[in-house]
Protein backbone atom coordinates (compact mmCIF):
# COMPACT_ATOMS: atom_id res chain seq x y z
CA UNK A 1 0.00 0.00 0.00
CA UNK A 2 3.08 2.38 0.83
CA UNK A 3 3.92 2.15 -3.24
CA UNK A 4 0.82 3.98 -4.73
CA UNK A 5 0.71 6.12 -1.63
CA UNK A 6 4.46 7.31 -2.04
CA UNK A 7 4.63 7.76 -5.77
CA UNK A 8 2.47 10.52 -7.18
CA UNK A 9 3.41 9.12 -10.75
CA UNK A 10 2.62 5.79 -10.55
CA UNK A 11 -0.51 6.49 -8.50
CA UNK A 12 -1.63 8.23 -11.49
CA UNK A 13 -0.57 5.69 -13.92
CA UNK A 14 -2.52 3.10 -11.95
CA UNK A 15 -5.30 5.09 -12.29
CA UNK A 16 -5.02 5.74 -15.69
CA UNK A 17 -4.84 1.78 -16.77
CA UNK A 18 -7.67 1.45 -14.12
CA UNK A 19 -9.99 3.44 -15.92
CA UNK A 20 -8.59 2.17 -19.56
CA UNK A 21 -9.48 -1.66 -18.81
CA UNK A 22 -12.77 -0.49 -16.72
CA UNK A 23 -14.34 1.74 -20.05
CA UNK A 24 -12.96 -1.23 -22.47
CA UNK A 25 -15.07 -3.90 -20.65
CA UNK A 26 -18.28 -1.32 -20.22
CA UNK A 27 -18.16 -0.56 -23.89
CA UNK A 28 -17.40 -4.85 -24.92
CA UNK A 29 -19.92 -5.99 -23.09
CA UNK A 30 -22.68 -3.38 -23.69
CA UNK A 31 -22.71 -4.01 -26.99
CA UNK A 32 -22.95 -7.52 -26.25
CA UNK A 33 -25.82 -7.25 -23.85
CA UNK A 34 -27.51 -4.54 -26.39
CA UNK A 35 -27.15 -7.33 -29.59
CA UNK A 36 -28.57 -10.00 -27.21
CA UNK A 37 -31.67 -8.13 -26.12
CA UNK A 38 -32.06 -6.87 -29.76
CA UNK A 39 -31.66 -3.17 -28.71
CA UNK A 40 -29.30 -2.77 -31.09
CA UNK A 41 -29.64 -3.51 -34.92
CA UNK A 42 -27.65 -7.13 -35.82
CA UNK A 43 -25.00 -5.59 -38.49
CA UNK A 44 -24.62 -9.35 -39.69
CA UNK A 45 -26.17 -12.93 -38.79
CA UNK A 46 -27.35 -14.32 -35.36
CA UNK A 47 -26.75 -13.44 -31.88
CA UNK A 48 -24.16 -16.30 -31.84
CA UNK A 49 -22.04 -15.13 -34.80
CA UNK A 50 -21.66 -11.43 -33.15
CA UNK A 51 -20.52 -12.51 -29.72
CA UNK A 52 -17.79 -14.56 -31.60
CA UNK A 53 -17.39 -11.87 -33.88
CA UNK A 54 -16.90 -9.07 -30.84
CA UNK A 55 -14.70 -11.60 -29.20
CA UNK A 56 -12.41 -11.67 -32.39
CA UNK A 57 -12.53 -8.11 -33.09
CA UNK A 58 -11.39 -7.11 -29.58
CA UNK A 59 -8.28 -9.65 -29.54
CA UNK A 60 -6.77 -9.38 -33.13
CA UNK A 61 -5.68 -5.96 -32.50
CA UNK A 62 -3.10 -7.44 -30.37
CA UNK A 63 -1.68 -9.68 -33.10
CA UNK A 64 -1.57 -7.18 -35.51
CA UNK A 65 -0.50 -3.92 -33.21
CA UNK A 66 2.04 -4.93 -30.42
CA UNK A 67 5.08 -4.32 -32.22
CA UNK A 68 4.17 -1.10 -33.60
CA UNK A 69 3.33 -0.26 -30.15
CA UNK A 70 6.89 -1.84 -28.44
CA UNK A 71 8.20 0.82 -31.12
CA UNK A 72 6.50 4.05 -30.15
CA UNK A 73 7.68 2.79 -26.90
CA UNK A 74 11.14 2.55 -27.78
CA UNK A 75 10.75 6.16 -29.41
CA UNK A 76 8.84 8.13 -27.21
CA UNK A 77 9.01 9.54 -23.32
CA UNK A 78 6.36 7.03 -21.99
CA UNK A 79 4.38 9.63 -20.17
CA UNK A 80 3.30 11.18 -23.31
CA UNK A 81 3.06 8.66 -24.72
CA UNK A 82 0.15 7.24 -22.71
CA UNK A 83 -1.06 10.91 -22.92
CA UNK A 84 -1.67 10.54 -26.28
CA UNK A 85 -3.09 6.85 -26.14
CA UNK A 86 -5.87 7.59 -23.71
CA UNK A 87 -6.80 11.04 -25.99
CA UNK A 88 -7.37 8.72 -28.50
CA UNK A 89 -9.56 7.05 -26.32
CA UNK A 90 -11.41 9.93 -25.75
CA UNK A 91 -11.90 10.53 -29.54
CA UNK A 92 -12.78 7.05 -30.03
CA UNK A 93 -15.22 6.81 -27.13
CA UNK A 94 -16.97 10.01 -28.25
CA UNK A 95 -17.93 8.55 -31.24
CA UNK A 96 -19.02 5.11 -30.03
CA UNK A 97 -21.75 7.54 -27.72
CA UNK A 98 -23.03 8.97 -30.73
CA UNK A 99 -23.17 5.26 -32.88
CA UNK A 100 -24.94 3.88 -29.95
CA UNK A 101 -27.53 6.65 -29.88
CA UNK A 102 -28.05 6.29 -33.49
CA UNK A 103 -27.88 2.65 -33.45
CA UNK A 104 -25.38 1.41 -35.59
CA UNK A 105 -24.48 -1.77 -34.86
CA UNK A 106 -21.54 -2.19 -37.69
CA UNK A 107 -20.01 1.08 -36.66
CA UNK A 108 -19.84 0.23 -33.11
CA UNK A 109 -18.00 -2.66 -34.16
CA UNK A 110 -15.14 -0.81 -35.85
CA UNK A 111 -14.95 1.11 -33.01
CA UNK A 112 -14.59 -1.63 -30.63
CA UNK A 113 -11.88 -2.64 -32.94
CA UNK A 114 -10.12 0.79 -32.66
CA UNK A 115 -10.90 0.24 -28.77
CA UNK A 116 -8.99 -3.04 -29.06
CA UNK A 117 -6.10 -1.30 -31.21
CA UNK A 118 -5.33 1.90 -28.47
CA UNK A 119 -5.04 -1.31 -25.80
CA UNK A 120 -2.70 -3.00 -28.00
CA UNK A 121 -0.96 -0.26 -28.44
CA UNK A 122 -0.66 0.70 -24.62
CA UNK A 123 0.84 -2.78 -23.65
CA UNK A 124 4.26 -2.42 -24.23
CA UNK A 125 4.48 1.07 -22.51
CA UNK A 126 1.84 -0.63 -19.81
CA UNK A 127 4.42 -3.24 -18.51
CA UNK A 128 7.71 -1.09 -19.62
CA UNK A 129 7.48 1.85 -17.39
CA UNK A 130 7.29 0.43 -14.18
CA UNK A 131 11.45 -0.84 -14.32
CA UNK A 132 11.98 2.80 -15.17
CA UNK A 133 10.40 3.69 -11.53
CA UNK A 134 11.19 0.72 -9.53
CA UNK A 135 13.79 -2.03 -8.87
CA UNK A 136 13.65 -5.28 -7.05
CA UNK A 137 10.89 -6.08 -4.49
CA UNK A 138 9.51 -2.47 -5.35
CA UNK A 139 8.65 -4.20 -9.18
CA UNK A 140 7.23 -6.66 -7.93
CA UNK A 141 4.57 -5.18 -5.55
CA UNK A 142 4.30 -2.45 -8.66
CA UNK A 143 3.32 -5.57 -11.03
CA UNK A 144 1.10 -7.11 -8.22
CA UNK A 145 -0.72 -3.38 -8.03
CA UNK A 146 -1.40 -3.93 -12.02
CA UNK A 147 -2.47 -7.34 -12.20
CA UNK A 148 -4.97 -6.60 -9.65
CA UNK A 149 -6.02 -3.49 -10.71
CA UNK A 150 -6.63 -5.11 -14.56
CA UNK A 151 -8.53 -7.81 -12.62
CA UNK A 152 -10.68 -5.28 -11.01
CA UNK A 153 -11.74 -3.28 -13.36
CA UNK A 154 -12.54 -6.13 -16.22
CA UNK A 155 -14.84 -7.07 -13.16
CA UNK A 156 -16.42 -3.82 -12.20
CA UNK A 157 -16.64 -3.25 -16.26
CA UNK A 158 -18.31 -6.51 -16.82
CA UNK A 159 -21.37 -5.49 -13.71
CA UNK A 160 -21.45 -2.14 -14.83
CA UNK A 161 -22.50 -2.35 -18.09
CA UNK A 162 -25.16 -4.99 -16.80
CA UNK A 163 -26.20 -2.17 -13.88
CA UNK A 164 -26.59 0.75 -16.09
CA UNK A 165 -28.62 -0.88 -19.14
CA UNK A 166 -31.05 -2.39 -16.43
CA UNK A 167 -32.04 1.42 -16.56
CA UNK A 168 -34.47 0.71 -19.53
CA UNK A 169 -35.59 4.12 -20.61
CA UNK A 170 -32.18 6.24 -19.69
CA UNK A 171 -29.88 3.22 -20.58
CA UNK A 172 -28.42 4.38 -23.70
CA UNK A 173 -27.65 7.62 -22.16
CA UNK A 174 -26.53 6.53 -19.20
CA UNK A 175 -24.00 4.07 -21.23
CA UNK A 176 -22.81 7.05 -23.93
CA UNK A 177 -22.44 9.85 -20.58
CA UNK A 178 -20.27 6.41 -19.08
CA UNK A 179 -17.51 6.26 -21.29
CA UNK A 180 -17.02 9.01 -22.11
CA UNK A 181 -16.45 10.03 -18.89
CA UNK A 182 -14.18 7.06 -17.97
CA UNK A 183 -12.23 8.19 -21.05
CA UNK A 184 -11.60 11.74 -19.99
CA UNK A 185 -11.35 10.40 -16.35
CA UNK A 186 -8.36 8.20 -17.70
CA UNK A 187 -6.64 11.10 -19.67
CA UNK A 188 -6.90 13.47 -17.06
CA UNK A 189 -4.92 10.90 -14.48
CA UNK A 190 -2.19 10.39 -17.52
CA UNK A 191 -1.47 14.36 -17.25
CA UNK A 192 -0.69 13.70 -13.46
CA UNK A 193 2.01 10.71 -15.01
CA UNK A 194 5.80 12.81 -14.72
CA UNK A 195 7.62 12.63 -17.65
CA UNK A 196 10.67 10.33 -17.44
CA UNK A 197 12.04 12.09 -21.07
CA UNK A 198 13.19 8.88 -22.17
CA UNK A 199 12.43 9.60 -25.56
CA UNK A 200 14.56 8.12 -28.40
CA UNK A 201 13.52 9.17 -31.78
CA UNK A 202 16.66 7.52 -33.59
CA UNK A 203 15.78 3.82 -31.72
CA UNK A 204 15.20 1.01 -34.03
CA UNK A 205 12.18 -0.36 -35.10
CA UNK A 206 11.13 -4.24 -35.04
CA UNK A 207 8.22 -5.56 -37.13
CA UNK A 208 5.89 -8.37 -35.91
CA UNK A 209 8.19 -11.54 -36.59
CA UNK A 210 11.75 -9.59 -35.19
CA UNK A 211 9.44 -9.06 -32.07
CA UNK A 212 8.37 -12.89 -31.71
CA UNK A 213 11.79 -13.71 -32.26
CA UNK A 214 13.31 -11.51 -29.83
CA UNK A 215 11.79 -13.65 -26.95
CA UNK A 216 13.12 -16.72 -28.49
CA UNK A 217 16.93 -15.09 -28.10
CA UNK A 218 17.38 -16.97 -24.96
CA UNK A 219 15.76 -20.19 -23.05
CA UNK A 220 14.83 -18.11 -20.22
CA UNK A 221 12.92 -15.11 -21.67
CA UNK A 222 11.13 -18.30 -24.23
CA UNK A 223 10.12 -19.86 -20.78
CA UNK A 224 8.91 -16.31 -19.06
CA UNK A 225 6.73 -15.41 -22.06
CA UNK A 226 5.67 -18.95 -22.51
CA UNK A 227 4.53 -19.15 -18.93
CA UNK A 228 2.76 -16.11 -18.87
CA UNK A 229 0.75 -16.73 -21.72
CA UNK A 230 -0.17 -20.31 -19.76
CA UNK A 231 -1.51 -17.82 -17.28
CA UNK A 232 -4.06 -16.29 -19.88
CA UNK A 233 -4.53 -19.48 -21.50
CA UNK A 234 -6.43 -20.97 -18.44
CA UNK A 235 -7.86 -17.54 -17.72
CA UNK A 236 -9.32 -17.37 -21.41
CA UNK A 237 -10.88 -21.31 -20.88
CA UNK A 238 -12.15 -20.82 -17.14
CA UNK A 239 -13.87 -17.45 -17.97
CA UNK A 240 -15.17 -18.39 -21.00
CA UNK A 241 -16.74 -21.99 -20.01
CA UNK A 242 -17.88 -19.80 -16.84
CA UNK A 243 -21.91 -18.64 -18.07
CA UNK A 244 -22.04 -22.36 -18.85
CA UNK A 245 -20.84 -24.23 -15.73
CA UNK A 246 -23.43 -21.84 -13.65
CA UNK A 247 -26.19 -22.05 -15.88
CA UNK A 248 -26.05 -25.38 -17.34
CA UNK A 249 -23.80 -27.81 -14.60
CA UNK A 250 -24.71 -26.11 -11.47
CA UNK A 251 -28.31 -25.25 -12.83
CA UNK A 252 -28.07 -22.00 -10.55
CA UNK A 253 -29.25 -18.56 -11.51
CA UNK A 254 -27.75 -16.55 -14.33
CA UNK A 255 -26.57 -13.51 -11.06
CA UNK A 256 -24.34 -15.99 -9.76
CA UNK A 257 -22.28 -16.08 -12.44
CA UNK A 258 -21.17 -12.12 -11.40
CA UNK A 259 -20.55 -13.68 -7.83
CA UNK A 260 -18.20 -16.42 -8.96
CA UNK A 261 -16.69 -13.58 -11.27
CA UNK A 262 -15.92 -11.43 -8.08
CA UNK A 263 -14.54 -14.11 -6.10
CA UNK A 264 -11.88 -15.12 -9.36
CA UNK A 265 -10.89 -11.61 -9.36
CA UNK A 266 -10.45 -10.67 -5.96
CA UNK A 267 -8.27 -13.62 -5.74
CA UNK A 268 -6.44 -12.41 -8.39
CA UNK A 269 -5.97 -9.16 -6.29
CA UNK A 270 -5.21 -10.99 -3.14
CA UNK A 271 -2.72 -13.42 -4.27
CA UNK A 272 -0.89 -10.58 -6.66
CA UNK A 273 -0.88 -8.09 -3.51
CA UNK A 274 0.34 -10.57 -0.70
CA UNK A 275 3.38 -11.62 -3.31
CA UNK A 276 5.50 -9.29 -1.97
CA UNK A 277 5.37 -10.11 1.23
CA UNK A 278 5.42 -14.26 0.83
CA UNK A 279 8.54 -13.67 -1.43
CA UNK A 280 10.08 -12.39 1.53
CA UNK A 281 9.13 -15.86 3.76
CA UNK A 282 9.23 -18.28 1.17
CA UNK A 283 11.37 -17.52 -1.67
CA UNK A 284 9.75 -16.46 -5.45
CA UNK A 285 10.50 -19.96 -6.69
CA UNK A 286 8.65 -21.66 -4.13
CA UNK A 287 5.68 -18.95 -4.17
CA UNK A 288 5.67 -19.55 -8.20
CA UNK A 289 5.44 -23.38 -7.47
CA UNK A 290 2.88 -22.77 -4.91
CA UNK A 291 0.94 -21.03 -7.27
CA UNK A 292 1.67 -23.33 -10.03
CA UNK A 293 0.63 -26.40 -8.10
CA UNK A 294 -2.40 -24.68 -6.97
CA UNK A 295 -3.63 -24.11 -10.07
CA UNK A 296 -4.29 -27.63 -11.03
CA UNK A 297 -4.97 -28.92 -7.46
CA UNK A 298 -7.95 -26.87 -7.46
CA UNK A 299 -9.15 -26.70 -10.77
CA UNK A 300 -9.18 -30.74 -10.74
CA UNK A 301 -11.20 -29.96 -7.18
CA UNK A 302 -13.39 -27.91 -9.38
CA UNK A 303 -14.63 -31.19 -11.25
CA UNK A 304 -16.06 -32.15 -7.79
CA UNK A 305 -18.20 -29.18 -7.05
CA UNK A 306 -22.14 -29.17 -6.70
CA UNK A 307 -22.69 -25.64 -5.41
CA UNK A 308 -22.43 -22.44 -6.24
CA UNK A 309 -20.65 -21.78 -3.05
CA UNK A 310 -18.37 -24.58 -3.40
CA UNK A 311 -17.38 -23.05 -7.15
CA UNK A 312 -17.07 -19.50 -5.44
CA UNK A 313 -14.74 -20.96 -3.73
CA UNK A 314 -12.81 -22.69 -6.38
CA UNK A 315 -12.76 -20.03 -8.57
CA UNK A 316 -11.12 -17.80 -5.46
CA UNK A 317 -8.77 -20.02 -5.14
CA UNK A 318 -8.14 -20.43 -8.21
CA UNK A 319 -7.64 -16.61 -8.69
CA UNK A 320 -5.17 -16.66 -5.47
CA UNK A 321 -2.80 -19.12 -6.90
CA UNK A 322 -2.76 -17.23 -10.42
CA UNK A 323 -1.89 -13.94 -9.06
CA UNK A 324 1.10 -15.88 -6.92
CA UNK A 325 2.00 -17.60 -10.41
CA UNK A 326 1.65 -14.16 -12.93
CA UNK A 327 3.55 -11.40 -10.48
CA UNK A 328 6.74 -13.29 -10.32
CA UNK A 329 7.09 -14.07 -14.15
CA UNK A 330 5.85 -10.78 -15.51
CA UNK A 331 8.62 -8.97 -13.19
CA UNK A 332 12.00 -10.92 -13.71
CA UNK A 333 10.55 -10.70 -17.00
CA UNK A 334 11.53 -6.84 -16.77
CA UNK A 335 14.56 -7.36 -15.19
CA UNK A 336 16.25 -9.13 -17.24
CA UNK A 337 15.01 -7.23 -20.64
CA UNK A 338 16.90 -4.24 -20.07
CA UNK A 339 16.42 -1.89 -23.14
CA UNK A 340 14.48 -4.15 -25.03
CA UNK A 341 11.84 -4.35 -22.36
CA UNK A 342 8.89 -3.18 -24.65
CA UNK A 343 9.37 -5.77 -27.45
CA UNK A 344 9.94 -8.70 -24.98
CA UNK A 345 6.00 -7.11 -23.20
CA UNK A 346 4.86 -7.27 -27.03
CA UNK A 347 5.92 -10.40 -27.68
CA UNK A 348 4.07 -11.43 -24.59
CA UNK A 349 1.01 -9.54 -25.54
CA UNK A 350 1.30 -10.74 -28.92
CA UNK A 351 1.82 -15.09 -27.65
CA UNK A 352 -1.27 -14.36 -24.97
CA UNK A 353 -3.66 -13.96 -27.85
CA UNK A 354 -2.46 -16.86 -29.78
CA UNK A 355 -2.53 -18.96 -26.39
CA UNK A 356 -6.48 -17.61 -25.59
CA UNK A 357 -7.18 -18.37 -29.44
CA UNK A 358 -6.02 -21.71 -28.80
CA UNK A 359 -8.07 -22.51 -25.95
CA UNK A 360 -11.04 -21.39 -27.37
CA UNK A 361 -10.16 -24.34 -30.13
CA UNK A 362 -9.38 -26.34 -27.32
CA UNK A 363 -12.47 -25.75 -26.06
CA UNK A 364 -14.74 -26.31 -28.89
CA UNK A 365 -12.75 -29.49 -29.49
CA UNK A 366 -13.52 -30.62 -26.02
CA UNK A 367 -17.00 -29.57 -26.07
CA UNK A 368 -18.40 -29.08 -29.46
CA UNK A 369 -16.76 -32.25 -31.71
CA UNK A 370 -16.02 -34.63 -28.79
CA UNK A 371 -19.36 -33.44 -27.20
CA UNK A 372 -17.54 -34.10 -23.62
CA UNK A 373 -18.67 -32.53 -20.42
CA UNK A 374 -17.76 -28.99 -18.70
CA UNK A 375 -15.77 -30.71 -15.45
CA UNK A 376 -13.83 -33.26 -18.45
CA UNK A 377 -12.51 -29.72 -19.74
CA UNK A 378 -11.60 -28.52 -16.55
CA UNK A 379 -9.72 -31.75 -15.52
CA UNK A 380 -8.11 -31.78 -18.71
CA UNK A 381 -7.03 -28.44 -17.57
CA UNK A 382 -5.47 -29.29 -14.67
CA UNK A 383 -3.70 -32.18 -15.92
CA UNK A 384 -2.02 -30.23 -18.87
CA UNK A 385 -0.86 -27.24 -16.36
CA UNK A 386 1.67 -29.39 -14.40
CA UNK A 387 3.58 -30.62 -16.70
CA UNK A 388 3.69 -27.43 -19.09
CA UNK A 389 4.77 -26.05 -15.74
CA UNK A 390 7.40 -27.68 -15.07
CA UNK A 391 9.22 -27.35 -18.12
CA UNK A 392 8.73 -23.68 -17.94
CA UNK A 393 10.31 -23.68 -14.70
CA UNK A 394 13.73 -25.67 -15.92
CA UNK A 395 14.62 -22.59 -17.77
CA UNK A 396 13.01 -19.51 -15.96
CA UNK A 397 15.22 -18.28 -13.70
CA UNK A 398 12.90 -16.84 -10.98
CA UNK A 399 15.61 -17.41 -8.41
CA UNK A 400 17.30 -14.06 -9.68
CA UNK A 401 13.90 -12.26 -7.94
CA UNK A 402 15.53 -13.51 -4.78
CA UNK A 403 18.77 -11.34 -5.47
Amino acid sequence: MMLIRQHSSFRAYWFTQCLGAFNDNVYKNTLLILFAYGMLTLPVGNIGLINNLAAGIFILPFLLFSAIGANLAARYDHARLIQYLKLSECIVMSLAAVMLWLDQGAVLLVLLFLMGSQSALFGPVKYSILPAWFQHDDLLEANAWVEFGTFLAILLGSLTAGVLLSFSEQATGLVCLSIIALALSGWWQSRKITPLNNHNPEAHSLGFIATLRLCHHSKSMRSLVWSISWFWFIGASLLTQLPAWISQHLQAQPWQISLVLAAFASGVGIGSLSSRYLKQWMGVNSLWWTGAVGLSVVMGLLVLSDSVLSSILGFAIVGVCGGWYAVPLYTRLQQIAGDECAWLIAATNIYNALFMIASAALGIVILGILELSLPVLFLILATMNFPICWLCSRDNHLSGLDD
